[in-house]
Parts: structure tokens; C-alpha cells; sequence
């Protein structure tokens, strides 16, 4: 079993394929999310790992469990495990860890937390200090494994995330492509009809712009893209992913105007530096936001998790050597 994993600057996320196929389509992604603001992440995270791992090992009495989740659902929200459903089975099954990282704290924190964590009868995770790997095989992927052509001053520093994304495109939209992932930062990308990449450009995100004005001002409030403060909000704001008027007339209101007008206003730049290619293609935790907005000046298309969805597909020779057995 291959289980993806996206270890972002703001959140973790964990996907699989339910039916465990080597070559997913878009709709056969299955996902838990795990926000770093979270202090339990890492825990919940590993725990969910195992979870995957278990059901791996027994196909047949884990149905339950590999079924489609909401983008916010967390672990303890997943179904419990029983220890005595598990057959005799051993960890011989292939299990696979593939990351694509651009948090490398997190990313040791998870790697630390998946080696000490282990699954109670009761299906919460536990963690047990020292403990043994927990019978994953952990391959982080780099741009060596991708056969991109990069055509940047740098490949080793571009980000996995970005490069990951734009072999999504290539298999999966014809080319050119411009690839926008809207995260912590909005990144938008171009390779071109040779299927060579060519770097792109980073602009703050919607996050990260709305933060800078309340750490850098004294009197304006921070604003969180996921959930405005009532006490904050005056009698004509509305929430994030709704339409804005020409003018903000309120403080609220002023504040997501223009941080929108900034990242929209940049991609519109950026495509047409790029010549508008016929693949434009938005993914990232804030596409959902801008993708209406987008689409009523380019032909946008949203392509929700292409970063996991890429890494589940990557044509990689899986592991082949025997796992150790689960912790009990």
C-alpha cells in the first residue's frame, strides 16, 4: 500500500487510493488534514498512519476505514480499531511512506512521532518514547525521481510541492500549463509544450499577507481566512470565499479586498506573461477561494490534492523488502 504525504508550512496531509490501485483518477483520492497549529498533530497524524498500515495488512475487515474523509477531518474522527478484528496477518505487505516536504521541522517531528507511536485496542494512538519503527518504509521524494526536465537555475532547490504539481500537469492536462498552488504561499508555474519546466513565481499568500499587516500596523486586526471574528466584522462583511464589494467599508471588509485584489492581480499578471497557456490549473488549501474569481478571466481549471494525487501515482518501484511487524 502507498500512502502519500504532503508536509506543507501550514498543514500535514495524509492521502491514500481505497482501493489500493497503483494508478489513481482524480476522484479515487481519499485525505486527512492535520493543521500545525494543532498541538496534537503529529500524534494524530502517526495515528492515522498506523491505521492505514493495519488495514493494509487485512483488506477485508477495514473496508470501514478507507473510505473518503472530509478535508478538515482529523484521526479521532476516523473509525476505532479493534485489535481482535486483526487476523494473523504479519507486516510483509509493501507499505510505503512517499513525502513531499518543504517543512523540514515537521517533517522530522513526524518521522520522530511515527517511529514512538503505536495503536491502542481502542484505536487511539499512544506514544510510547524510544519505541522501534513502526514497520513503514519512509521515502521522501525528490525531483530525481520525477524525470522532469528542469530548466531552472537550481533543481534541487526548487520545492517538491511545485514540482510535483507541475508533473500532475503533464500528465494529466495538455501542455503548455500554468500550475498556481494557492497555500501558505501561492506559487504559480509554467512548462511548456515540451513538458520542460521552467520555475514560475511566488507571491504570499492570503494567510501570510493578511498576518503581515497585523504583525507590521497597530490597530489592524488579523484577519483568519477560515473563520472571521463576529466581534471584528461590521454589518455588511461577509465571509472569505464570498463576493466583495468595489470598496471595503469596513475594516474587515478593506483588508480581504485587497490581499484577493494582490494574489488574484498576480496570477492574471503571471498568465499573461506565460502567453495563457491552454492548461491553467489551480490546486492548494486556498484555491477554493480564488478558483470563482479566477475563472470569470481565465479557463481555470481547479484540480483539487494534484500534489498528493501525483505522489500516489508516481511510477516508482515500490518497496520490496519485508516490514516489521506492527507494534502491539
Amino acid at each position: 500500500m502507498i500512502v502519500a504525504v504532503d508536509i506543507g508550512n501550514t498543514a500535514v496531509k495524509v492521502a491514500w487510493h481505497p482501493a489500493r490501485q497503483q494508478q489513481p483518477t482524480r476522484a479515487e483520492v481519499s485525505l486527512c488534514r492535520f493543521p500545525l497549529r494543532d498541538p496534537n498533530w503529529a500524534t494524530q497524524c502517526a495515528g492515522t498512519i498506523l491505521r492505514l498500515q493495519r488495514s493494509s495488512l487485512a483488506p477485508e475487515k477495514w473496508t470501514r476505514l478507507l473510505t473518503p474523509v472530509s478535508a478538515e477531518q482529523t484521526a479521532s474522527d476516523l473509525v476505532t480499531v479493534d485489535r481482535s478484528e486483526l487476523d494473523t496477518a504479519t507486516a510483509e505487505t509493501p507499505f510505503e511512506i512517499r513525502t513531499a516536504s518543504v517543512n523540514r521541522r515537521a517533517e522530522a517531528n513526524l518521522r520522530q512521532t511515527l517511529r514512538d507511536t503505536r495503536v491502542e485496542p481502542d484505536g487511539e494512538p499512544s506514544v510510547e518514547p524510544d519505541g522501534e519503527p513502526s514497520g513503514v518504509a519512509w521515502r521522501p521524494i525528490s525531483h530525481h525521481d520525477l524525470g522532469l526536465a528542469i530548466r531552472t537555475d537550481a533543481p534541487e532547490r526548487v520545492g517538491i510541492d511545485r514540482l510535483l504539481g507541475a508533473w500532475g500537469a503533464i500528465r494529466w492536462y495538455p501542455l503548455p500549463a500554468m500550475i498556481i498552488d494557492a497555500g501558505t504561499t501561492v506559487t504559480a508555474d509554467y512548462v511548456d509544450e515540451e513538458g520542460q519546466y521552467w520555475g514560475g513565481a511566488i507571491v504570499p499568500g492570503l494567510q501570510m499577507q493578511a498576518h503581515s499587516l497585523a504583525a507590521g500596523t497597530d490597530l489592524l486586526p488579523r484577519l483568519d481566512w477560515d473563520n472571521v471574528d463576529d466581534d471584528l466584522a461590521g454589518p455588511g462583511d461577509s465571509d472569505p470565499a464570498a463576493p466583495t464589494t468595489v470598496t471595503g467599508r469596513n475594516t474587515v471588509d478593506a483588508i480581504r479586498l485587497g490581499v484577493l485584489s494582490s494574489v488574484i492581480g498576480s496570477i492574471l499578471r503571471l498568465a499573461d506573461l506565460y502567453d495563457r497557456p491552454p492548461s491553467i490549473v489551480i490546486t492548494g488549501g486556498d484555491a477554493p477561494v480564488l478558483f470563482g474569481r479566477l475563472q470569470e478571466q481565465l479557463p481555470v481549471t481547479h484540480h483539487p490534492q494534484l500534489v498528493c494525487q501525483s505522489l500516489l501515482s508516481l511510477p516508482l518501484s515500490s518497496v520490496t523488502a519485508p516490514s516489521p511487524p506492527v507494534k502491539q
